[in-house]
């Protein structure tokens, strides 16, 4: 991997990239894109790999950066992820090969690299039997520090394995291990993931590797700014992780250790998003298909939890010039929603929308032109609807349309659909995943496939579901394949129901 940034570059870029005042932007563009806006006061920019750049754009300037910029390169934000069911590895019958004569499969001489909430580092499950730790270094992305100059994990502080078994060492002194490695899984999930991939063995808790090094990210959360940026105004109590933040992350793991060849790695990303078309091509997903050729590298995802969320609608065109509806219930307390509408290349539909009292927004047509934004008021509603038209989408060539509705009343949403111009005539249509929207919010006729979350439609991941391992039956609220593309995801299933694991 080519990581082409300054140390001069990071330094400018990281203030900028916290920031509240500055929304991220993920731009793929194959010339230098730092020269392209180098007069441009109100971005900074980091290269990350060759035609890959973070950019930091003032949210006062974010409108004009577009109308600039968006049909010369491909710019997407930050989607909103959110953590993901935990399996067990009981039902997995996993523990069965720790003592094999043959195989004798412990883990050992492997890394797991964990993107997570982070992990409670002085628990003995994730120390050899002297006491040192199997955790070889941990980026805390939440915690910044002034003397960070890593190319790649450029914001908050990364602690290596000598700290941390200092950490512990104090630790046991009867000291603060916390003025050495002020890291900590507040949530407790980036613990339970490690104790259910690694757990050592104490009190009959055991991982699937119980004798793997860990590479750990604790994640830090979603900023404001990105999140409205996203069409979210509301955090609710869920814990919401940006996407460019988990994509950086990887390419830290992957860096972090550097020969995968000598010593396999596999990446666990357990966290999941509505957001992109369900094609395997989002951002995150493209990095996961490009360095799954890597010997000894693999990468791990799951299907979520969003399989009985009546979070997706689905229907097909036979032939153009026929109309069909979508209905949505939107529940009261809405302060957004966004409508993520895909339909699959060449066709083409045009939607209208009719609010609950009946008030028709004008259609949004399609046209000849790769990306339009437009915003529509609904006097009788009080709402506002911004609407980003993309035909062709620049990653899969597909027609993309989101929809956020601002302020939307309670009631029935209609969408009145078109197909202009129709060959295959399937589309789909998301909402947030449930975390992100009121309990009420539903789409009427549901579909239940195609709700497994980005990245686990990536091609050469390996994708799990999970089902009850208690009673061998189908867990309804797991994300189902297949994707939008008609491959098969999930690769396997494992149980996930009541998981035995490590707790704080």
């Amino acid at each position: 991997m080519n990581t082409l940034s300054t140390s001069r570059e990071i330094n400018l870029c990281r203030e900028a990239y916290i920031s509240e005042e500055y929304v991220t932007l993920f731009i793929k563009y194959t010339g230098d894109f730092n020269s392209l806006v180098n007069e441009l006061e109100y971005v900074c920019a980091v290269k990350v790999s060759e035609g890959a750049y973070i950019a930091s754009v003032r949210t006062a300037n974010y409108t004009d950066f577009i109308n600039r910029f968006n049909n010369i390169f491909n710019i997407d934000f930050s989607f909103p992820y959110t953590l993901s069911a935990i399996e067990p590895v009981e039902a997995a019958n996993i523990t069965q090969f720790h003592g094999e004569t043959y195989l004798n499969l412990t883990g050992k001489g492997t890394v797991a690299a964990i993107i997570d909430t982070g992990i409670d580092y002085l628990n003995p499950q994730f120390q050899n039997p002297d006491g040192t730790t199997r955790i070889i270094g941990i980026w805390d992305q939440t915690i910044e520090s002034n003397n960070n100059d890593d190319p790649i994990a450029f914001f908050g502080t990364v602690y290596s394995q000598d700290e941390i078994n200092r950490a512990i060492q104090v630790s046991n002194q009867g000291g603060n291990p916390y003025d050495i490695v002020p890291s900590r899984d507040e949530l407790g999930h980036g613990t339970n993931v490690a104790g259910l991939v690694g757990a050592r063995g104490l009190n009959n808790v055991i991982g699937s590797a119980p004798e793997c090094e860990f590479l750990i990210v604790k994640l830090k959360e979603f900023k404001t700014s990105n999140l409205k940026l996203a069409g979210i105004n509301d955090r609710r109590s869920t814990p919401i992780f940006e996407g460019i933040d988990i994509y950086i992350a990887m390419r830290f793991v992957i860096n972090y250790n550097p020969s995968p060849s000598t010593k396999p790695m596999s990446v666990l990303i357990s966290a999941g998003t509505n957001w992109g078309g369900h094609e395997g091509i989002t951002s995150i997903e493209e990095d996961i298909n490009f360095f799954s050729t890597r010997k000894g590298l693999i990468f791990v995802t799951n299907t979520g939890n969003q399989g009985a969320s009546l979070t997706h609608g689905y229907g097909r065109f036979l032939k153009s010039n026929t109309i069909q509806n979508l209905e949505i219930i939107v529940g009261s307390n809405e302060n957004n929603l966004v409508l993520m509408f895909w339909v699959q290349r060449p066709d083409v539909i045009s939607i209208e929308i009719i609010s609950p009292s009946g008030e028709i927004a004008k259609p949004i047509q399609s046209g000849l032109v790769s990306s339009k934004f437009e915003q529509v008021n609904l006097i009788l509603e009080n709402s506002i609807i911004n609407i980003a038209f993309l035909s062709p989408e620049f990653a899969s060539g597909n027609e993309s349309i989101y929809i956020t509705i601002k302020n939307p009343k309670a009631g029935l949403w209609q969408l009145r659909l078109k197909g202009d111009y129709i060959v295959n005539g399937v589309y789909n249509l998301w909402l947030p995943q449930r975390p992100l929207i009121q309990l009420t919010t539903r789409v009427i006729n549901p579909n239940p496939y195609i709700t497994l979350q980005a990245p686990a439609n990536a091609q050469k991941s390996i994708t799990t579901s999970f089902y009850n391992q208690n009673n061998n039956t189908i867990a309804v609220e797991s994300g189902r394949g297949f994707t939008a593309d008609n491959r098969v995801k999930p690769n396997l299933t494992t149980g996930g129901v009541m998981a035995l694991t490590t707790g704080l």
